[in-house]
């Protein structure tokens, strides 16, 4: 169906929101898409509320990883030609995969991500991920969030 377009990431982003929707961008997508990790990403990978699932095309692998529907918030729209996709915000894609990982719970699991502290530090909303926070109604994953921040803040001195 798409041989004859050039496929940029934002249209595999298109693509992936329209293959299994709802969905929306996020953990290791959304993170190189804001420039927070170093690594290329090969796959697209997105939230769902429908069952975890992956689908591998001649455009390449699509992971859709199941969240709550409760928890299917936290995204914008992003503009292509006369299309629009939805990427995770920035403190959204964090808990999901903090959510989803529960073994980031150190300061040297933080050092292993090799995560960009100097993006994170400058944009940032601290009042948005503590109320995204809330919502996701999970002392645990607070914890892995303020080790985070903690490791932010190490980083930064």
């Amino acid at each position: 169906m798409f041989s004859e377009i050039e496929l940029s990431e934002k249209r595999l982003f298109l693509i992936a929101n329209k293959i299994y929707a709802p969905s929306y961008i996020s953990f290791e997508s959304a993170l190189a898409w804001h420039g927070l990790i170093p690594e290329g990403v090969f796959s697209i990978t997105s939230t769902t509320t429908k069952k975890t699932k992956t689908f591998h095309t001649a455009q390449g692998a699509f992971f859709y990883h199941h969240l709550k529907p409760e928890l299917h918030f936290g995204y914008h729209l992003e503009k292509i030609d006369m299309q629009v996709f939805k990427m995770g915000d920035l403190e959204k894609i964090l808990l999901d995969y903090l959510y989803l990982h529960p073994e980031m719970n150190t300061m040297d699991d933080f050092e292993g991500w090799r995560i960009n502290t100097d993006i994170l530090h400058r944009e940032l909303d601290h009042q948005k991920l503590e109320k995204y926070l809330l919502l996701f109604s999970n002392k645990a994953l607070g914890r892995r969030v303020q080790t985070l921040l903690s490791y932010i803040k190490y980083a930064e001195s």
